[in-house]
């Protein structure tokens, strides 16, 4: 056995239908642009799809923060309009304020408890945008 090669994970995963060909490359990829291993961007990938679909499901804009350096930015200069407590604990960013809405960016639109929060705490009209938490995690321990 160890005179064996170690199989490839893309390998596997496309011989055992998991994965296709598209995907191992989209995550090599990933992975060399974000310095992380194949399996983790897999991993973000799939997640990236899923909440792409929840915006859908929900009728909101899904952002991906990883590609727009200006609205990077902005949430930067914005961050002062949510606690940095709540910034943290509750893994939402802010995108700033438009016509009178507190623009958020969060991966969980169901969370009725924190967009509770948001409108009694800080402002009653709340605009939701979607991300997946791991960009959103990696804004956070990066930028703020």
């Amino acid at each position: 056995m160890a005179d064996q090669p170690r199989l490839r994970l893309g390998e596997i995963l496309i011989d055992q239908n998991a994965a296709s060909r598209q995907d191992v490359d989209a995550a090599l990829n990933y992975s060399k642009k974000h310095h992380t291993r194949i399996g983790q961007a897999l991993v973000e990938i799939v997640e990236e799809r899923v909440f792409r679909a929840l915006a859908v499901q929900f009728g909101v804009e899904y952002v991906d923060i990883d590609l727009n350096r200006r609205l990077a930015e902005s949430i930067v200069a914005n961050s002062d309009l949510i606690p940095a407590r709540t910034i943290r604990d509750r893994q939402i960013l802010p995108l700033g304020q438009q016509n009178g809405r507190l623009q958020v960016l969060m991966s969980d639109p169901m969370d009725l408890e924190l967009l509770d929060t948001l409108r009694f705490t800080i402002n009653p009209n709340i605009e939701i945008f979607i991300c997946s938490p791991s960009k959103i995690r990696r804004f956070i321990q990066s930028r703020l």
